[in-house]
């Protein structure tokens, strides 16, 4: 494969990379309609119509979606509060917005959980672009929790398939991150590209015995 493309460009427009023009500049109805109100990252309607912007390029190149999940969300918020969890979502979404270039696209799908897409981006760039982020935000130092209070995520990979809906995809990325869980958390897989019907997943952890993945070969 070629070298590894350096993600992180700063500037976007709208939030996260507002998805579609409606009137060549920016709709402030539109982006709140799109927009979770507490991170400012696209919701789901908004990560929808961003995918299907890129899913319809004239010339599509690989699409990731890069899956991520607050490891031990729950017992953040019982241990210190929901105000607590949610100036750690706030924090966090900031850090994968400062990641993201301008024509990729991060939303929040869940309490937990956000989407990541990355246009003209493979597997292999998707694996390091979230390790980076993985590491970002394990060094954070955040206030409203004790001082040796760590917050780390958990990251799924997958590559777009031809024709595949952004919902499928997500699901193939969530079955990688079941086994990032069982695994210990704080870890990035990346599902399979190619995978034979019941969707095996590969483990690119290093360290991890099940480290198998053709893509990059042994990380021992």
């Amino acid at each position: 494969m070629g070298a590894v493309q350096r993600l992180g460009v700063r500037g976007r427009v709208g939030p996260w990379a507002a998805p579609g023009r409606r009137c060549g500049r920016d709709c402030p109805a539109a982006n709140e309609r799109d927009s979770d109100p507490l991170t400012g990252a696209l919701n789901r309607r908004g990560l929808r119509s961003r995918f299907q912007s890129l899913s319809a390029a004239r010339h599509p190149l690989a699409i990731s979606v890069v899956a991520c999940d607050i490891d031990h969300f729950k017992s953040i918020k019982d241990a210190y509060g929901h105000a607590a969890g949610d100036a750690v979502l706030v924090t966090i979404a900031a850090t994968i917005r400062s990641a993201v270039r301008v024509n990729d696209a991060a939303g929040r799908i869940g309490g937990e959980e956000f989407v990541i897409l990355l246009k003209d981006t493979t597997a292999e760039q998707s694996f390091h672009f979230a390790e980076r982020l993985r590491g970002d935000i394990a060094r954070i130092s955040f206030p409203k929790l004790a001082p040796d209070r760590k917050v780390t995520c958990s990251f799924e990979i997958t590559e777009l398939r031809r024709g595949e809906t952004l919902a499928h995809a997500i699901g193939r990325a969530d079955q990688a991150l079941y086994a990032a869980k069982n695994a210990g958390r704080n870890r990035t897989r990346v599902a399979a590209t190619l995978a034979p019907p019941d969707d095996l997943t590969f483990c690119v952890c290093i360290g991890c015995p099940e480290n198998r993945n053709p893509l990059f070969g042994p990380m021992l």
